[in-house]
């Protein structure tokens, strides 16, 4: 009866590590199905930036051939993840642009998009460079690392 028992609680015991590991991997899954996506146009002016697990792409223009597109780095990701974690994505729609210059041409007309777990977040509109402060680490790490893409 006592070899049963002993049995009995290692294969529980064992079952329970089994699942803590597999939560653990599922959680690093969701966190890479995390899609950015920033863009900021004008009359005159186009700028497009996507990073993914996979890869950063950067395009100046409309033409699908002038775009770049690097790996993503770990570090880079685990950035953009520190900084997204420290964001209420959900209420990004209701956020308030500090500056209107997009409503003259005085500024281009920008936008983020984060997709995670397969629903997307849209900010309000705002003048780029000059996103709201409420998203303005994520912005300015998603264009740093526009940044250091086009320097390639």
């Amino acid at each position: 009866m006592k070899i049963l028992f002993t049995i009995l609680l290692f294969a529980v015991t064992a079952g329970e590590c089994d699942s803590s590991v597999a939560t653990k991997g599922k959680d690093t899954a969701q966190e890479e199905d995390v899609r950015f996506y920033y863009n900021a146009l004008s009359r005159g002016s186009f700028y497009d930036v996507t990073i993914t697990r996979e890869a950063i792409t950067v395009k100046k223009s409309r033409n699908e051939s002038d775009k770049i597109v690097v790996k993503t780095g770990d570090e880079d990701w685990k950035a953009l993840l520190t900084e997204l974690h420290k964001t209420d994505i959900a209420r990004i729609r209701e956020l308030k642009a500090p500056t209107d210059k997009r409503l003259y041409d005085g500024a281009a007309h920008a936008e983020l998009i984060v997709t995670k777990d397969g629903e997307e977040y849209r900010s309000s509109g705002f003048d780029h460079g000059y996103p709201p402060e409420a998203i303005a680490p994520l912005v300015k790490t998603i264009l740093g690392l526009a940044e250091t893409v086009e320097k390639q």
